[in-house]
């Protein structure tokens, strides 16, 4: 940190180099703000020019003579006063806006009030001198209305009974169709399942006639019915063990 009085120094150095020049209260763009302007219509103090010795640090006050002092002052009643000025001009402005407004309102709602009634007296002339002119309109409107209305329920029934015979026409051919496949249909089949059946009346025929003659040469076979019948004896007397071994088990 350095130490207060070099600063303090630094700060009178500044302040004496600022104010030997000249005073300009124009922005970079030429433009001038509202404080410049109010500080522009007041007196402008002296310049701050005095000689760097007239102010003297102490360890903690800073001592000056008269001239310095009264220029310090001077510029300091100067900033008060324009900001003072600056704050009472936007003051007046808010109540000025604020009056306005209320005014502009007022006003304006007189002059809706006077328009509507205005509004309102023309359309009772209008309605009054239109009333016929709009009765015998409204009477034509329901005579063509009407007429339309007949035209559009004949065109209607026209396109209707139209759809109609068409739709039926195409109905009984499809129908013409449909019987003429399915008799067609039903012929092949007939014929497929005729043929079917004689084919397999041949085949269980011929399997009959070989059975058939199976059965004969078996029968003059003796040798083939003892066995047979040796066969059957065996049989029946397994079945008679077996039900004389569940009866004593039961």
């Amino acid at each position: 940190d350095e130490d207060p009085q070099k600063l303090c120094v630094k700060f009178l150095d500044v302040l004496l180099e600022e104010g030997s020049k000249p005073v300009s209260y124009t922005n970079a763009d030429g433009s001038i703000s509202r404080a410049n302007q109010i500080r522009m219509t007041q007196r402008q103090p002296e310049p701050m020019v005095f000689p760097k010795a007239d102010v003297q640090l102490g360890v903690s006050k800073v001592f000056m003579r008269k001239g310095p002092h009264d220029k310090l002052e001077a510029h300091r009643v100067f900033h008060q006063n324009a900001s003072s000025t600056l704050i009472q001009s936007w003051m007046r402005g808010m109540q000025q806006r604020r009056r306005y407004l209320i005014m502009e309102d007022a006003a304006l709602t007189i002059e809706r009030w006077y328009r509507g009634c205005m509004g309102r007296a023309r359309w009772w002339r209008l309605r009054e001198a239109q009333a016929s002119l709009l009765l015998t309109n409204t009477f034509r409107m329901l005579i063509n209305r009407r007429k339309y209305d007949r035209s559009r329920r004949g065109t209607i029934l026209l396109q209707a009974q139209y759809r109609g015979r068409s739709v039926r026409k195409t109905n009984a051919a499809v129908k013409v169709q449909a019987y003429r496949r399915m008799y067609l249909c039903s012929t092949a089949y007939r014929k497929l399942k005729s043929a079917t059946i004689a084919i397999q009346c041949c085949a269980r025929r011929s399997a009959a006639k070989a059975v058939f003659n199976e059965i004969k040469r078996e029968q003059k076979d003796m040798g083939k019915l003892k066995e047979h019948n040796e066969k059957l004896k065996q049989e029946m007397a397994s079945l008679k063990a077996m039900l004389q071994a569940q009866a004593a088990h039961s």
